[in-house]
């Protein structure tokens, strides 16, 4: 088959025009990601923090099996082509996304029966074996639907309303992040097997009442010949990937996303024992800094979606490099926190890194937009979920080493601790300096003037 020299000269024809949705649907579509909240912080935050602190494993093994599911992030990439150009029953996005959140659910009552062979004096080597099994469920969940699901909401509202709309469902997600730590802690004040084998059936609940209902019936029945952007075989997903690699913009772009996911997740297994070796904080108060953390984030995002939600896309460069500059001067003052050892300085610094985070994560998702082609949507944004996943796994198993040479090697958890809030601040300000060159060539295209098929808009 002699394939296009472009991606985009697949089809002449303009893909058919997006639907505009009401806001109580967009809200609707938006509380899939609070069930996402209710799983993510059972599996990266508690159940962390039980094996560290409370159980006294080796972090640098945690901080690994937490980014396992991380590394096998270009399943994205192919679950985003395969919603693209197949269909199961009429749907090309709802398949995946009902699959992916199936099998995250059933991985999530293992997390206590991990536990409990942990507890054991000879069932070590059981919890070790059910880990990586359950990070593998998880993380092969999470990505088959991830990519679908973002493709799904981008779809739903007018070209120019994009950036906006995913604001709206990301910002569902930092709600969820500030308000499920707060629930769980009720639930959990301290830690017993019991508690939490009680959290984790109301967050099982909840998510998956809220990710079966949040997308039902959102996608029209498609014809199962029709593929989204032609009639023609389907563009390859190897050419596309070498078509999209080829560009520098595009190369760059994903080294922005990369080293600003380790900026952000490097401290993720560490954030809560943290609290609790150097600052002897119990298992309610750690589990609240993602309440801290979180209710900066949407701040943030609600504030930064509501006063640019008129920008264009690639309007957003200037406020996302502030973000990442900031980003590293709140990890610094997290530092500075670890060292003089004043816990009051806890809650403000992580409020300060969740603001921080919230400026460049709202930038970032309305660049995602700007160098996404509409008529591959799922693959392009499975993309930029790949460099996300892959280097947030790659920083939280760097942050866990770098603990563990700390505690282990030096006998001093403190500077474990410093080392991973500075590699995290160097990441941050390496990714600003990514994203002012991706600017200086142009990003690969604009919703006020789609270029022709074939073309590729640079500013």
């Amino acid at each position: 088959m002699n394939l296009p020299k472009s991606i985009m000269e697949i089809t002449q024809s303009p893909p058919a025009a997006a639907t505009k949705v009401e806001s109580p649907r967009l809200l609707k579509i938006g509380t899939f990601h609070l069930g996402s909240a209710l799983s993510d912080i059972l599996i990266s935050g508690i159940w962390n923090r039980i094996l560290i602190a409370d159980m006294g494993l080796s972090a640098a093994l945690v901080a690994l099996l937490s980014a396992l599911r991380y590394l096998i992030a270009p399943l994205t990439v192919w679950s985003g082509h395969r919603s693209d150009t197949k269909t199961f029953l009429g749907k090309r996005r709802l398949p995946y996304i009902y699959l992916g959140r199936l099998l995250t659910w059933l991985s999530l009552p293992l997390l206590p029966l991990s536990i409990m062979q942990f507890a054991k004096p000879d069932g070590a080597a059981i919890g070790w074996a059910l880990s990586p099994f359950i990070f593998l469920l998880y993380g092969i969940g999470t990505l088959i639907s991830g990519s679908p699901f973002l493709a799904l909401v981008r779809e739903s509202v007018p070209e120019t309303r994009q950036s906006l709309a995913v604001i709206v469902v990301q910002t569902f997600l930092l709600a969820g992040f500030a308000l499920a730590p707060i629930l769980y802690s009720l639930l959990m004040p301290d830690y017993t097997l019991e508690a939490f084998w009680r959290v984790v059936w109301v967050g099982m609940g909840g998510a998956g009442f809220l990710w079966f209902v949040s997308v039902w019936g959102e996608e029209r029945t498609r014809r199962a010949s029709a593929s989204p952007a032609t009639d023609e075989r389907p563009f390859p997903l190897g050419a596309l990937m070498r078509q999209a690699w080829g560009q520098q913009n595009t190369r760059l772009f994903f080294g922005v996303l990369a080293l600003g996911s380790i900026a952000l997740f490097a401290q993720d297994a560490v954030l809560e024992p943290f609290g609790a070796e150097l600052f002897g904080l119990s298992i309610g108060e750690t589990t609240r800094f993602n309440s801290y953390y979180g209710t900066g984030l949407l701040l943030a995002m609600v504030v930064g979606g509501l006063t640019t939600r008129r920008w264009l896309p690639q309007q957003y460069t200037r406020i996302t490099l502030i973000g990442l500059v900031a980003v590293a001067a709140s990890l610094l003052a997290l530092i500075g926190t670890a060292m003089v050892g004043e816990a009051r300085w806890l809650i403000p610094v992580l409020f300060l890194f969740g603001v921080a985070s919230g400026i460049y994560t709202f930038g970032g998702i309305s660049l995602m937009m700007a160098m996404t082609d509409e008529h591959y949507a799922g693959a392009y944004l499975g993309i930029w979920s790949m460099a996300q996943f892959v280097f947030r796994g790659v920083g939280i198993a760097l942050g866990g080493f770098l603990l563990t040479v700390g505690k282990s090697w030096w006998a001093m958890p403190r500077l474990g601790y410093t080392m991973v809030f500075a590699l995290e601040a160097g990441a941050a300000l390496a990714a600003a300096l990514l994203l002012w060159r991706v600017s200086r060539i142009g990003y690969l295209f604009t919703p006020s003037e789609r270029p022709s098929r074939g073309t590729m808009m640079v500013e």
